[in-house]
């Protein structure tokens, strides 16, 4: 195992304690919701950062990686959340259908659906070309994203009919 690898879980890890912990805060003080916009957008830069930190430690470990890094540094972040936005916009659509709320079963359904595309978009590519893709750690990364990705999506839903106040009281 590549040591790379490990640091990146460890971020990945990280990014989903900290989304968490964000979108426990959201749900407990029962925060207005965002514009569908609004959620996708905060949906993929979220998933773009943390991209962008794993990848970073990948590029830092190489020789002129830190030089590399810091040239593509605004670049790579635009593409990482063009891309995200793209995706979790696609996902945003066909969830929106079916009316999200910030329960508890949504965020299960949004952690499922996030990380599905996540590790689709990933491995897509490979399966494409019939490639063999072989689980391993490096492919785990993309999916932590994802799941601190989906934990914002959700932070940011209309909240359940158990949270919204009671209008005669």
């Amino acid at each position: 195992m590549n040591p790379d690898e490990w640091i990146g879980l460890a971020i990945g890890l990280a990014a989903i304690a900290i989304s968490a912990r964000f979108a426990r805060r959201r749900f407990e003080q029962a925060l207005p919701p965002a514009s569908r916009a609004g959620r996708v957008f905060y949906t993929a830069f979220t998933f773009a950062l943390v991209q962008l930190l794993i990848y970073g430690i990948y590029a830092v470990s190489r020789p002129g990686g830190p030089m590399q890094l810091a040239s593509n540094l605004v670049p790579t972040l635009l593409a990482f959340t063009f891309g995200s936005f793209l995706l979790f916009g696609l996902v945003e659509l066909v969830l929106g259908l079916f009316r999200p709320e910030r329960s508890l079963q949504w965020r299960t359904i949004a952690l499922a659906a996030f990380v599905v595309a996540g590790a689709g978009a990933l491995a897509g590519p490979f399966w494409l070309a019939d490639e063999q893709v072989i689980l391993s750690l490096g492919l785990l990364l993309p999916a932590t994203s994802a799941a601190a990705a989906a934990l914002v999506w959700w932070a940011f839903l209309p909240p359940s009919p158990e949270q919204r106040p009671d209008l005669l009281g």
